[in-house]
């Protein structure tokens, strides 16, 4: 849904798997600072690093978001959406 309403308003394509990485590098999965060969450097955690709650947490942040913007999702189990 996403996708389809930035296209749409903004005519710019996005695919879920780009969309997936914007909201991993602006840190929405959580961040770690690791020393790397003495550096320190910042890794950003992928969706699969979270568990069940937070993830659900960050989706409804995205919700959030989005409905700011004007696009209202859905909640996946909503079975009537208008």
């Amino acid at each position: 849904m996403i996708c389809e309403y930035i296209e749409l308003t903004s005519g710019e394509k996005i695919t879920p798997e780009e969309m997936h990485e914007y909201y991993i590098e602006k840190g929405y999965f959580g961040l770690d600072v690791k020393t790397i060969l003495g550096e320190e450097v910042v890794i950003r955690n992928r969706s699969r690093k979270v568990n069940t709650k937070k993830f659900n947490e960050i989706l409804e942040r995205i919700r959030r978001e989005w409905a700011e913007k004007g696009l209202v999702i859905p909640e996946p189990n909503q079975v009537y959406f208008t």
